[in-house]
């Protein structure tokens, strides 16, 4: 019993030191997760999708989204789908939304067969809207994609606004096999947008 009572604060202090490192690593593991925390909010307008395949090219667009955010430093803060718990995008925006793709049409197929890899760079939404409307929303960025599977090549565009610098950072891609390269073909365009917007940023 004595030989108990002996050693008790010897345990104690083990204890406590087991705690203090505990502790610490804890600490830096908070100070790590801070600092990972996303940096640019941004916002998902409307996406401009050809009737053709058009739950699938929403169903992609999601998931190429959701991957390239996993890694990213942009957080959505609205959506104009539901996305996660991200909060809508208020009603009374909606008009001045639509009007982004108004008039915007995708390249024409002859024969309904697109035999072609040619398309444009940039498709030309009406970007003001988009700009007032981040502004005030005040966020950062924009995020907006267009898709256009056809039968034959299958186009692709990824939008991303700096709404602060009033910049527009555009990828265009294409592929053949939309069921099987779609998906990874619209993250890789979505991660390269981030990088350019991030490259871009005045340092603080």
């Amino acid at each position: 019993m004595r030989r108990s009572l002996f050693h008790a604060p010897w345990q104690c202090v083990s204890v406590l030191v087991c705690f203090l490192l505990t502790a610490c690593a804890t600490s830096a593991y908070l100070q790590k997760s801070e600092s990972s925390k996303p940096r640019y909010t941004l916002a998902i307008f409307p996406w401009h999708i050809s009737p053709h395949r058009k739950d699938e090219s929403y169903r992609y667009g999601m998931w190429a989204l959701k991957d390239a955010l996993k890694t990213s430093d942009f957080l959505p803060v609205y959506s104009y789908y539901r996305f996660r718990r991200t909060p809508e995008i208020p009603q009374a925006m909606l008009p001045e939304l639509k009007a982004i793709w108004d008039g915007v049409a995708f390249p024409p197929s002859v024969s309904g067969i697109r035999d072609s890899p040619e398309h444009p760079s940039d498709l030309g939404p009406n970007l003001e809207p988009a700009y007032r409307l981040g502004q005030q929303l005040d966020v950062d960025s924009i995020f907006i994609y267009a898709m256009d599977p056809h039968h034959g090549y299958d186009f692709m565009w990824v939008y991303l606004l700096d709404v602060r610098q009033r910049r527009t950072y555009v990828k265009d891609g294409v592929v053949i096999v939309y069921e099987t390269d779609g998906v990874f073909e619209l993250e890789e365009m979505t991660r390269k947008v981030f990088a350019n917007y991030i490259h871009d940023q005045p340092t603080k």
